[in-house]
């Protein structure tokens, strides 16, 4: 009972009790949104970053949105740079506004990159976090709907017909080797070497 007691008057306060900045609105982590009681009521324009779309909760983007509350998704499912296991390919085929109808799409308003410390020093920072980081950027500038294998019309050297997963390649191993040439330490994207290039 205090803990519930507790959340309310957390919720009260941080979500009503503090008044936005002039042309500001209230920005709550998803937890607010999932634990707040039945008959609590959220400001009109609250923005929920939401971190914890995975499997345990696959639809709280949608559910969010469907209430009409705005987004920023950070799931740790697809977009923590920590799951040192995931490719650039898996931060950049996740698609936050995936099955949300177009009102919805519309409040999934940004997304972000996450990274912690557990795995990074100063050693590592920049390969843990590049290209995937630049993957994210992309997925969110662009938000093409496109899958790994959907054939481009574009074929490689050899005559063979290249995906998009192929083509996007191609784009990060070169965005990789521009932050190279800067002094980034940046994870290869795939096997390859960076020659002497114009930037």
């Amino acid at each position: 009972m205090a803990r519930c007691l507790a959340t309310i008057l957390l919720l009260t306060f941080f979500a009503t009790g503090v008044p936005p900045a002039p042309r500001a609105t209230h920005a709550l982590r998803c937890e607010a949104y999932e634990h707040a009681p039945a008959a609590f009521t959220f400001a009109p324009g609250t923005t929920f970053q939401v971190w914890k779309e995975d499997a345990d909760d696959p639809d709280l983007v949608a559910r969010i949105t469907a209430a009409n509350f705005s987004v920023v998704a950070s799931p740790s499912s697809h977009w923590y740079l920590d799951n040192l296991a995931a490719g650039w390919d898996a931060f950049y085929y996740y698609r936050p506004a995936a099955n949300l109808s177009a009102a919805q799409t519309r409040l999934v308003v940004g997304g972000e990159a996450v990274m912690f410390g557990e795995h990074v020093d100063a050693s590592n920072l920049d390969s843990v976090t590049q290209p995937r980081a630049a993957a994210v950027a992309e997925r969110l500038w662009s938000d093409r709907a496109a899958l790994p294998s959907d054939p481009t019309g574009q074929v490689s050297p050899a005559g063979v017909p290249l995906t998009d997963k192929d083509v996007t390649q191609q784009r990060l191993a070169l965005h990789r080797c521009r932050l190279v040439q800067r002094g980034v330490r940046a994870a290869p994207v795939a096997p390859s070497y960076c020659g002497a290039m114009l930037v």
